[in-house]
């Protein structure tokens, strides 16, 4: 599911980019050669493609912990199945 997500948010993040690059370009009236506003386009795409990577990282540790928390959960109903076992008898 959160693959699922991830793989939607980069594709609308995809449309956005390149819509809100031509919208900036049509405003300010641009020419795509322009040395300063490329430089400066390059930074903030890579600032928002540092951001995308933080959260993506995150989602992962979430995930993991998520992951984790369940694994430890059934080894504690684990135990507590066999002790009630032992209690019965039924584990000699």
């Amino acid at each position: 599911m959160i693959a699922e997500l991830l793989a939607q948010q980069q594709k609308a993040l995809a449309k956005n980019k390149h819509a809100k690059e031509l919208l900036s370009a049509y405003k300010a009236g641009l020419v795509g050669d322009d040395l300063a506003t490329a430089k400066a386009n390059a930074q903030r795409l890579m600032a928002k493609k540092q951001e995308e990577l933080e959260l993506v990282e995150e989602l992962r540790q979430r995930e993991e912990e998520a992951q984790q928390e369940s694994q430890s959960k059934l080894t504690e109903k684990e135990k507590e199945y066999l002790q009630w076992r032992r209690s019965q008898g039924l584990d000699r």
